[in-house]
């Protein structure tokens, strides 16, 4: 019934709860195809002592160099053979009932794709993840999941349920069918890239009102946070990401419910935004003429410039830097991302 996929890069102290969570499930009609992307610590040990020789785990080594979790997960697709396809991230965990719960509704309502909520877990606790998702379980009509792409373009970090590939049921069917792969171009982003591509061949979505998935926040050594905006081309890369947002409006939003150009550029620029905020504490903690330089670049490209007039900041956004970059002054741009992430250090 499910495949489930799991890219791993020295993830030996995280992957042990990862794989138990599986074994505890109580849908047991899954095979794990585990995706080694060259590590050099003991995670093959960790996963052979857990399994315990069970049939249904197996791991693929990526080929010579370490890819990034794309290439693995297009690997793992390759290697799956079930009806659904499920990613699962090595630092994160699942409910013992995840599976029993998507399958039930996808096989109810035969889903294209099956989202559920997940919880944000740090060393303490497990914070539920509110994503605007309805109070009940929902099948999305078109229009519906329209709308909820437009607040997701004006919100991205509350309407998240389509930002990630994790916690999900797809069809694989529906993946070999239109060859749709994770473009290993991209080091951040890909997850959205991906989805929008698979929704423009599907006709139903439906959401499992339940907080099933724990994603860590504290053992994610590979976070894209962490990397945004030091990756050389990460404009162009933004924008690559986001086509596939433009992709899906032409395909499926024939009423025009949403200004494509407006609105990607809003989620573009918005993006920008935490970009520069991110950067700018990375310069607070550790200053460098480096992150300075990429902070100034960003600030006088033209792929920021030329979409500005389309950004209206919400009210929890930070309008410090928007009006930095309208002044089209680098060094304010540098300055006012500084006093931003100052302010957000000094508030937790």
């Amino acid at each position: 019934m499910i495949s489930v996929i799991i890219p791993f890069f020295n993830a030996q102290a995280t992957l042990e709860k990862c794989i138990k969570s599986l074994l505890l499930q109580t849908f047991d009609n899954f095979e794990v195809i585990l995706v080694n992307d060259n590590s050099t610590d003991q995670s093959s040990d960790v996963i052979s002592h857990t399994i315990n020789n069970d049939h249904r785990f197996r791991i693929i080594d990526q080929v010579k160099n370490k890819k990034g979790p794309s290439a693995a997960r297009n690997l793992g697709i390759n290697h799956a053979t079930r009806t659904y396809l499920y990613f699962l991230d090595s630092d994160d965990w699942i409910e013992p009932d995840t599976f029993e719960k998507m399958t039930s509704i996808a096989v109810e309502a035969n889903a294209c794709l099956v989202c559920a909520s997940h919880f944000q877990d740090t060393q303490s606790e497990a914070k539920p993840k509110y994503d605007g998702t309805p109070d009940n379980d929902h099948s999305f009509s078109e229009q519906e999941l329209t709308r909820y792409i437009s607040h997701y373009l004006s919100q991205p970090y509350i309407y998240v349920m389509l930002v990630h590939c994790w916690g999900k049921l797809y069809q694989r069917s529906i993946i070999k069918q239109y060859q749709l792969t994770f473009n290993e171009a991209l080091s951040q982003l890909e997850d959205v890239n991906f989805n929008f591509h698979y929704l423009c061949h599907t006709d139903k979505v439906v959401y499992k009102n339940e907080f099933l998935y724990h994603h860590s926040q504290t053992n994610n050594q590979e976070s894209l946070s962490k990397l945004t905006g030091t990756e050389d081309k990460a404009l162009s890369n933004f924008l690559t990401a986001y086509s596939a947002i433009d992709d899906y409006l032409k395909e499926k939003d024939q009423e025009n419910l949403i200004n494509a150009e407006k609105q990607v550029a809003h989620l573009f620029i918005n993006t920008v935004i935490i970009t520069l905020i991110r950067l700018s504490k990375k310069e607070l903690r550790t200053p460098s003429m480096a992150i300075a330089c990429k902070v100034m670049a960003i600030a006088k490209s033209d792929e920021v410039l030329s979409r500005l007039h389309h950004y209206q900041p919400q009210p929890s956004e930070s309008k410090l830097i928007f009006w930095a970059l309208k002044t089209r002054q680098p060094i304010l741009v540098l300055i006012s991302g500084l006093i931003r992430a100052s302010v957000l250090v000094l508030s937790k």
